[in-house]
């Protein structure tokens, strides 16, 4: 659909993008009662994650320079599963079995793949 901005069709306009239409398109229901307070923290919580997001997206790309915002998402996200299974179980495991049980788990939502090093021997 094409519109032409004439200042006539302002009127049209505003009918075709109502309120209720864009809230419900964008998918901001929840936000429907907002107030200058609640948009400033939600803004400075979106920047603030932002950065600790890529502190850390340094951290892991000198193991691997494809790591992106996705497999940092997935990382830890499969952390708290893990965390949460071992709250569940009743009795205390081998480190290394935790250890490589949480690192399958942690790779399963990655978008690429893990790069798993070369043994020489």
């Amino acid at each position: 659909m094409l519109i032409k901005f004439k200042l006539d069709d302002l009127k049209r306009i505003g009918r075709y993008l109502h309120k209720s239409y864009a809230i419900q398109f964008w998918g901001l229901e929840d936000f429907i009662n907002v107030t200058p307070t609640v948009v400033t923290n939600a803004a400075n919580l979106a920047l603030f994650m932002t950065d600790v997001s890529q502190v850390l997206l340094c951290q892991y790309r000198q193991e691997d320079p494809n790591f992106s915002v996705l497999d940092l998402k997935a990382y830890y996200r499969g952390y708290r599963y893990v965390t949460e299974i071992k709250h569940m179980l009743p009795q205390k495991h081998d480190y290394n079995l935790v250890s490589r049980f949480f690192h399958k788990v942690a790779a399963l939502g990655r978008i690429h793949p893990v790069i798993e090093p070369v043994s020489l021997g």
